[in-house]
């Protein structure tokens, strides 16, 4: 029954709640479609082997764009670099299936960025 009260919560990954008549009455058709859209459209959070060292490569070279002491460009092509010679010292032969796997649940149009 909570999944019916406006202060309850449904299943998102379940398609006959975003068409339940009740939940339709208590969140609206115009937040359900958003929320279907954003659903369908959302990037998966980022967990392959070594994904701290990543994010540390990235959060330093974003923070080196922001400083203003390089481009954006120069700051990712150089994060781009730094992932690369991460990928290459994991020695872990499983890392392209996961980097594969994790670019696969991206939508389309971040997939084409990612060949």
């Amino acid at each position: 029954m909570a999944i019916r009260e406006p202060d309850g919560f449904f299943d998102p990954f379940l398609d006959n709640h975003y068409d339940d008549p009740a939940i339709i009455r208590a969140y609206g058709r115009p937040f359900l479609d958003v929320h279907r859209s954003s659903m369908e459209n959302c990037i998966p959070d980022f967990y392959v082997s070594g994904h701290d060292f990543y994010i540390d490569v990235l959060r330093e070279n974003l923070q080196r764009a922001l400083r203003g002491s390089m481009s954006a460009k120069a700051a990712l092509d150089v994060a781009a670099l730094e992932w690369r010679q991460i990928t290459l010292q994991s020695g872990n032969a499983h890392l392209p299936k996961q980097w594969a796997g994790l670019l696969a649940k991206y939508p389309a149009a971040v997939r084409q960025l990612g060949r």
